[in-house]
């Protein structure tokens, strides 16, 4: 049974496309360092609390949501990513909210 993170980050004001480029940067680096990873992003400017910017991924299991994170954490190229994405993160955002669902076929 599938199952989706789901990442929900409360942007300041006209701070959406940065933080859209920097999780894109991180998923980007994952990938180029082998680690399969199947994401979307999402963003609402419009509605609800500004700036709202969501990214999911989808594994078949949450051991393999973490295997996949480990085996992210453990390159270096990624670590180095994620560093940079957490400054942004924390100058960027207001909070953040995660949500582990269960995919019902």
């Amino acid at each position: 049974m599938a199952i989706i993170e789901r990442r929900t980050f409360y942007g300041k004001v006209g701070a959406g496309t940065e933080l859209v480029h920097a999780i894109r940067d991180e998923f980007e680096a994952m990938r180029t360092a082998g680690v399969d990873v199947q994401y979307r992003i999402l963003t609402d400017y419009l509605s609800g609390r500004s700036d709202r910017v969501i990214y999911e991924i989808e594994t078949d299991s949450v051991g393999a949501l973490e295997e996949m994170m480990e085996r992210a954490g453990a390159a270096e190229s990624v670590r180095d990513s994620l560093a940079r994405l957490e400054i942004i993160l924390r100058d960027t955002i207001t909070h953040a909210e995660v949500e582990l669902l269960r995919v019902q076929d």
